[in-house]
């Protein structure tokens, strides 16, 4: 169990590192991603920036494949943590988080799709971008609702967890209301990194007061 923690804790770790990483990676002509206003045909990128966007955005999708694995492992070790001391909410939790990365997956294909489209000419068939922001947004809802889950049956003497419990709880609502208000937009990514940061270090600091 205890290697199994460490390796759950790197995990997490390398989900906050990946996030910062794809954040990093430059889209031209001042585009966020996923670049809606090109796949819509809002925007004509010159040949040079359609390159330059492709390119990153094939970028981010292998960073993402690695991020979304690396979910898996820290969920699974979050899940457990709880589910030491509350079974049922502990297999919620891991549900939850599963069922965010299998839409997050989901979310990918579409975008994927789309960018398939607008490399052969053609802008994307109708109808895609009401799929995809409905996938991209319970693709944030189900992992907050798993973290205030966990962050509810978390409070303890460790600091730890004390700290993964002010994240799951105060600050996932506030990411929550984040997918609802323009104004807090910024509060759900930024949620993803404080909470697998915090998760990262429940996982580790776990790993220490078990035995084997």
């Amino acid at each position: 169990m205890k290697k199994q923690y460490r390796v759950q804790a790197g995990g997490a770790t390398l989900v906050a590192l990946l996030l910062v990483a794809m954040y990093f990676v430059p889209l031209p002509a001042g585009l966020t991603y996923p670049g809606l206003e090109v796949l819509r045909g809002d925007v004509s990128l010159p040949a040079a920036d359609l390159a330059g966007y492709l390119r990153a955005m094939q970028i981010i999708f292998a960073l993402d494949g690695i991020f979304l694995a690396a979910q898996l492992l820290a969920w699974s070790g979050i899940a457990q943590v709880v589910r030491t001391r509350a079974p049922l909410p502990g297999s919620l939790v891991l549900s939850l988080g599963v069922a965010g990365v299998l839409l997050d997956l989901a979310e990918n294909s579409i975008i994927w799709a789309a960018l398939g489209s607008l490399q052969t000419g053609h802008l994307p068939a109708p109808g895609w971008l009401i799929a995809w922001k409905t996938v991209h947004h319970l693709s944030y809802l189900l992992p907050l609702l798993a973290a205030v889950m966990a962050g509810a049956n978390l409070w303890s003497p460790r600091w730890t967890e004390r700290l993964a419990c002010l994240v799951g709880t105060l600050f996932s609502a506030l990411a929550i209301a984040g997918l609802y208000l323009p104004e807090l937009a910024p509060l759900a990514d930024l949620w993803y990194l404080a909470w697998f940061a915090a998760a990262a270090l429940l996982l580790w600091d776990s790993s220490n007061i078990i035995e084997t």
